[in-house]
C-alpha cells in the first residue's frame, strides 16, 4: 500500500428525519459509495436501541456502489437504531455506523366539535422521506394532521423548479379531503425542485402554506 495514499474514509449514512410511523419508508443516505461485494458485503439493518450488533429487525444487503437504501420501520413503537453493518460474512457482525431513530404512530388531529372544521394553519405542513430523488420517482408528501379545507376550498400540491414564482406549477395533484399523503412525480430533468402545498383554492388560485426543498438527479 502506498503510506503517502489517505485511508478511506468509514461508512456512514445519513437520514432525513429521526421520527418515522410504523411501516414507515426510512431512506438512507450513505456519505459515499458503499463497496459490498464477495466476502465483504455491506448490509443495513433495524435494531432495538441498545441491542447486541447480532440482534437485527429489517433488513437488506446493499447494492455495491451504492450510495442510498431504503428500510421499513418496525410495528411497534419504541426507540431503535439504523445500523450499517460492512465486510460481512470476513469480519462477522461488524457495526461500521448507527442513527438512532424513534417510532411512533402518527398524533391525532386536535379533537373539534365540528369534524369538518378547517385544519389548524400550524398543521397545513408535511414531512418528505428523501431530499434526494430520481426522475420519475413517486414523493409522498406526508401531512401533520389530516387536510381538511374550509368550505367551498380544496388544498392541492405540485413540484416546481426552485426559485419559480409561487403561480408556477409543474406536477400537481389535488389533497383529498381528510388526507394524511399525497403523491407527486418528480421531473425527469435533474436540478433544485420546490414541492409546495396550495391552500384555499379557488379562493386564492395559488397560496403557498408550506414548502420543502428537494435535488432531482
Amino acid at each position: 500500500a502506498d503510506p503517502a495514499a489517505p485511508a478511506p474514509k468509514p461508512a456512514s449514512f445519513t437520514l432525513a428525519r429521526r421520527t418515522f410511523a410504523p411501516g414507515d419508508e426510512i431512506a438512507i443516505a450513505f456519505a459515499a459509495p458503499v463497496p459490498s461485494a464477495g466476502s465483504n458485503r455491506a448490509w443495513v439493518a433495524v435494531s432495538v436501541a441498545g441491542s447486541s450488533a447480532t440482534s437485527y429487525g429489517t433488513w437488506t444487503y446493499v447494492s455495491d456502489g451504492a450510495t442510498r437504501a431504503k428500510l421499513t420501520a418496525p410495528a411497534d413503537e419504541g426507540r431503535y437504531e439504523v445500523r450499517l453493518y460492512t465486510d460481512y460474512p470476513r469480519a462477522g457482525y461488524h457495526v461500521a455506523h448507527t442513527v438512532d431513530v424513534t417510532i411512533a404512530a402518527a398524533e391525532a388531529p386536535p379533537a373539534t366539535a365540528d369534524a369538518d372544521a378547517e385544519t389548524p394553519a400550524s398543521l397545513q405542513r408535511f414531512t418528505i422521506a428523501d431530499r434526494t430523488v430520481h426522475g420519475g420517482d413517486k414523493i409522498e408528501l406526508r401531512f401533520a394532521a389530516p387536510l381538511v379545507a374550509a368550505k367551498g376550498e380544496r388544498f392541492w400540491a405540485t413540484i416546481v423548479a426552485a426559485g419559480q414564482p409561487d403561480s408556477s406549477w409543474g406536477s400537481w395533484s389535488y389533497v383529498a379531503a381528510a388526507a394524511r399523503t399525497v403523491t407527486l412525480t418528480a421531473p425527469a430533468t435533474a436540478g433544485a425542485y420546490e414541492l409546495r402545498l396550495h391552500a384555499h383554492y379557488p379562493r386564492k388560485t395559488s397560496d403557498v402554506v408550506h414548502r420543502e426543498t428537494i435535488q432531482v438527479e
